[in-house]
């Protein structure tokens, strides 16, 4: 039998906001995203990777913004 299930994870906005200082510095975004992540909550950091994509396109385009400027 299959059950939905739905979940989130919050990500707090000072690590997000490393996230796109470092990855315009240059720095790859998994590496980034994983260093960060070691420092969550057990549950959010073994979740991580369902939200990696979602992550990976917010840093990417606010990263794209700053490159604008």
């Amino acid at each position: 039998m299959n059950f939905d299930y739905t979940s989130s994870i919050w990500v707090e906005p000072t690590d997000l906001k490393e996230m796109i200082n470092r990855v315009a510095k240059g720095e790859d975004f998994k590496e980034v995203f994983f260093d960060i992540a070691a420092d969550w909550e057990d549950e959010y950091y073994y979740n991580a990777d369902l939200i990696i994509d979602q992550v990976r396109e917010y840093v990417e385009g606010e990263v794209k913004k700053i490159k604008r400027v």
